[in-house]
């Protein structure tokens, strides 16, 4: 089993991979917290920095490394659409293809 830090839900290995496999593939990481309790609110930001933190060593050791390389695409995102000076390049929008 697997346990993500400083929640008590027990989560299989499988379950755990799939659970953020398909989150970071199809929705924002603010929909992933634990997937048995939802804890914590990733709308707050001082709860999604160190849920991400902790999180990350376990996600680079069971995500393939493209899908790895989601978590700090979106958390980037995350981040730049926060920024009310941000403005998507459409440039580098084609470049990516967004």
């Amino acid at each position: 089993m697997q346990w993500l830090l400083r929640y008590s839900c027990p989560v299989c290995p499988k379950c755990f991979r799939l659970h953020f496999t398909v989150g970071l593939r199809e929705r924002g990481v603010g929909a992933l917290g634990c997937p048995s309790c939802r804890s914590p609110d990733l709308r707050k930001d001082t709860q999604h920095l160190w849920y991400w933190s902790t999180l990350e060593p376990a996600l680079r050791r069971c995500l393939d490394p493209e899908t790895f390389g989601l978590v700090t695409w979106k958390l980037t995102e995350l981040e730049l659409l926060t920024d009310p000076q941000f403005l998507w390049c459409p440039h580098v929008l084609v470049y990516i293809g967004l």
